[in-house]
């Protein structure tokens, strides 16, 4: 799938009059790489998501498509969670406290 900026603007416009927007989850994206290409952090990963897996770019597609169209023009003013079920986060990264400056 290539990238068509007029595709996304077009699209836009035709989700704008249905819903505020999309909530997405963990889409395996290059965003996503580090934490899909280490074993340790992509079975966090999975565990700590409902549907067991990342989503997939399509994923989002196919709920882009259905605000687009005719079959959502009874929805309006809603934010679509397009997130695999996850209520909280699906992995923890350790972070450095940080020290107040002196």
């Amino acid at each position: 799938m290539t990238f068509d900026p007029g595709r996304l603007q077009r699209l836009r416009d035709a989700t704008a009059a249905h819903t505020e927007g999309g909530a997405v989850g963990g889409v395996a994206t290059q965003s996503l790489e580090v934490v899909l290409t280490d074993d340790a952090l992509r079975a966090q990963f999975e565990e700590g998501t409902p549907m067991r897996r990342p989503g997939e770019p399509e994923d989002i597609a196919c709920a882009a498509l259905y605000l687009a169209s005719p079959a959502s023009s009874w929805v309006t003013g809603k934010i679509f969670q397009i997130d695999g079920g996850t209520e909280a986060p699906s992995i923890s990264v350790p972070v450095a406290p940080i020290e107040p400056a002196t």
